[in-house]
């Protein structure tokens, strides 16, 4: 069965004329810059997000595994930037996504950004054989958040790793891909 890759891009105005722009590209492709994970500058506490909102459908069937009870953090932390994020746009960018309604589904290896100015939120899907679903995808607001309050208004970029089900979320100054090593799915 083949993949159907669906490419989202849209751009909205929002409060004071501010453009927010959201995309959806595959990471193998996209040809990102990888985050400084080997240059933490400290870490902190993860958010905890209400897990029945993050949904598992393998890839290599029809079936759903529905929502997902074993959601951990593994990592949490303020990294130095690739390109310092501008503490006002990612402030604006949160709030922003705390409103957005609707589901975000994510193919294995597929990273979604929501920008605004000089700040980029990604969530990225590292499975490598099942999309991954927010739904209402205003939930992935707590993630940015927290990256916000504990390393943007610092400058730093903020990378957030959990698993079951594999994935990483960064609120940055550029666009940049977590770090991932791609498996084929079997």
């Amino acid at each position: 069965m083949g993949f159907l890759f669906l490419v989202l891009s849209m751009t909205a105005l929002g409060a004071a004329g501010a453009v927010f722009q959201s995309s959806t590209k595959s990471l193998a492709t996209a040809g990102l810059p990888q985050l400084k994970t080997n240059s933490v500058v400290k870490t902190f506490n993860a958010p905890s997000v209400n897990s029945s909102a993050i949904n598992v459908n393998t890839t290599t069937s029809a079936k759903q595994s529905g929502p997902h009870s074993l959601y951990t953090i593994t990592t949490a932390e303020c990294l130095d930037p690739l390109d310092a994020p501008i503490s006002s746009d990612c402030e604006a960018l949160c709030e922003t996504l705390t409103q957005l309604q609707g589901p975000l589904l994510l193919q294995p290896y597929d990273i979604w950004e929501y920008s605004m100015g000089h700040c980029v939120f990604g969530a990225a899907n590292l499975e490598n054989c099942e999309q991954i679903s927010f739904d209402p995808i205003g939930q992935l607001a707590t993630f940015c958040t927290s990256m916000y309050s504990d390393c943007s208004v610092n400058g730093y970029d903020g990378y957030i790793q959990a698993r079951g089900p594999s994935m990483a979320f960064a609120l940055s100054g550029t666009p940049a891909a977590p770090p991932y090593s791609q498996q084929p799915c079997t």
